[in-house]
């Protein structure tokens, strides 16, 4: 005699957090950006890259207007440092919406 199996089904994305979900990659993005722009003046200016730390400092408080969290930032901060470093360039290629971080 075969045994029954009980399924359920939830819905875990709903009609609001869809519209979270895209703001989401265009605020790394955006922080991206800044650190790709930031970097090239600094280097312009003074001759140095910018450490982790220093972006994260740079980047404070901009998480509450992005709606992202602190630690995303310092990980697309750090993220950002570590591609630079591999790269050995200026300037990385900026992210949009068709070029992303993955």
């Amino acid at each position: 005699m075969p045994t029954s199996r009980l399924t359920y089904r939830y819905r875990i994305k709903d009609a609001a957090s869809g519209k979270h979900l895209l703001r989401m990659p265009w605020a790394c993005n955006t922080v991206w950006n800044f650190c790709n722009e930031v970097s090239l003046l600094a280097w312009r200016r003074h001759k140095h890259f910018l450490s982790a730390f220093d972006w994260i400092t740079l980047t404070a408080g901009a998480g509450h207007d992005l709606g992202l969290h602190t630690d995303t930032l310092s990980e697309v901060c750090q993220e950002y440092v570590k591609k630079k470093r591999t790269a050995k360039k200026l300037r990385l290629k900026w992210r949009s919406r068709t070029r992303s971080l993955g």
